[in-house]
């Protein structure tokens, strides 16, 4: 595979923000499948943000209770 004038170098280069890219999407994937982050032993302030991660910066109400 050639990206260009300097094919193995392309590579090098290409082949491991593919690889993080892959896993991410995998990981992810699974993630979401099987319900989201585990809770055992976890706040509930941290699993609601962990679930919803960008809520409160794009416009969403933040939850100013207790961490239960």
């Amino acid at each position: 595979m050639a990206f260009g004038g300097a094919g193995v170098v392309d590579i090098t280069f290409i082949a491991p923000v593919l690889a993080v890219a892959l896993a991410e999407v995998i990981g992810e994937t699974r993630e979401r499948l099987q319900g989201g982050p585990g809770g055992e032993g976890r706040s509930p302030s941290l699993l609601k943000n962990l679930k919803a991660p960008l809520k409160p910066f794009l416009g969403g109400k933040e939850d100013k209770g207790s961490d239960g």
